[in-house]
């Protein structure tokens, strides 16, 4: 909530309209095919980035783990939208798994070029995310830092955000590629 009564965030809509469809679906009903909806993508991204930023700008450094999870988690959903757009599902057969590194050079693959500095930004937030998730020995993440990696987040979503908000676009307008 912003502050005044009675108002709703974007995230509070889409629950409220997932659970009305939910509620009033008919036998018939169809769930929205996720593995190939580039938009559906590109928003959880950019819930899971916006989350991730608030607590990388929390001075309360146990908050820095579960941001780097998130954050990983955004930069792995923006790649995977792009990917959709030219043609490829999430799935096991298809687009698959959780590392970053991978994910960038299928996206190169389809003809979009990325920064060559963007891979060491990824491998950054692939060790965060394969140590974090578990009780682990932590190796990658000893220079975990708030603020530090919060700007880094952003500057790799400042590089993915257009190519994912373009297949989203492309994917709500039902001009995506098959």
């Amino acid at each position: 909530m912003d502050g005044n009564k009675g108002s709703r965030t974007d995230w509070q809509n889409m629950n409220r309209r997932y659970r009305l469809a939910k509620l009033n679906r008919s036998p018939n009903y169809i769930p929205p095919d996720y593995p190939s909806d580039a938009l559906a993508w590109f928003q959880w991204a950019e819930h899971t980035c916006a989350a991730s930023k608030v607590l990388f700008n929390d001075p309360n450094p146990y908050l820095w783990f579960g941001a780097a999870v998130l954050g990983h988690q955004s930069v792995e959903m923006f790649l995977k939208a792009i990917l959709i757009e030219s043609g490829r599902r999430v799935g096991k057969g298809d687009v698959w798994g959780h590392d970053l590194l991978a994910l960038a050079k299928e996206v190169e693959k389809s003809g979009i070029q990325l920064p060559t500095d963007l891979v060491e930004q990824l491998r950054v937030f692939n060790g965060f995310f394969n140590e974090l998730r578990y009780p682990t020995a932590l190796n990658e993440v000893s220079g975990l830092g708030g603020f530090e990696h919060g700007s880094l987040l952003e500057s790799i979503v400042a590089i993915l955000r257009p190519h994912a908000e373009s297949a989203a676009r492309k994917t709500k307008a039902g001009e995506r590629k098959n």
